[in-house]
Parts: structure tokens; sequence; C-alpha cells
């Protein structure tokens, strides 16, 4: 089976590749299913420090010309569902997903 580079998630192309298991089977793209809320992630009481630390430390390394982590606009994945197929018992995956950036 031809596993592909890059598939079309919500309107962007991204790199993930889903696999089951021990990572030799590949999950076919008409078994996954996206549940998108065009929300940001919330986080957890506490947290919220560790997000400002990670932007402010990558907008460092910027402004000294080092390498750094552009904070582009990301999918948070909020929970994943796997089931099975009735006859074959392929994998299917449900994505449920939120929006983020990357310092979240």
């Amino acid at each position: 089976m031809a596993q592909r580079d890059r598939f079309t998630l919500l309107g962007g192309e991204t790199p993930c590749h889903l696999f089951e298991g021990d990572g030799i089977r590949p999950i076919l793209e008409d078994d996954i299913r996206v549940e998108y809320r065009p929300e940001r992630v919330e986080f957890p009481d506490g947290t919220g420090g560790w997000r400002h630390a990670i932007q402010e430390a990558e907008e460092r390394e910027e402004a000294l010309g080092q390498p750094y982590r552009w904070n582009n606009e990301r999918f948070a994945v909020e929970r994943i569902v796997v089931t099975r197929t009735p006859l074959a018992e392929d994998p299917v995956v449900t994505l449920a997903l939120r929006d983020a950036v990357y310092a979240d």
C-alpha cells in the first residue's frame, strides 16, 4: 500500500501520518473522520505561563537572529476515538480538533 506524503485537513495541507498499533498499518484517508470546532484550545489552570514563556523564548531567538519556531496556526487534538469497521475490523479514527498556534 502506497503512503501519501500529505493530506488535506480542513482546507490545509498537513504532513501528518496516522498509523495503528505498531506503526506498520496506515489508516486509510477514507477511514478518518474530523470533528472541528472553530474555537481556541483551552488549557488547564496553571499552564498558561508555560505558553507565554515558550512564545517569549522564541521571540528572543528571532531577535538574536537564531533559529526559532514561528508561532503559526495549528490544530490542537482535543480527542481521538478509534472504532472498527464491522467485517474487516479496519480502524476508523475520529479526530476532534480545535484551533491553536505553535506556542499552544
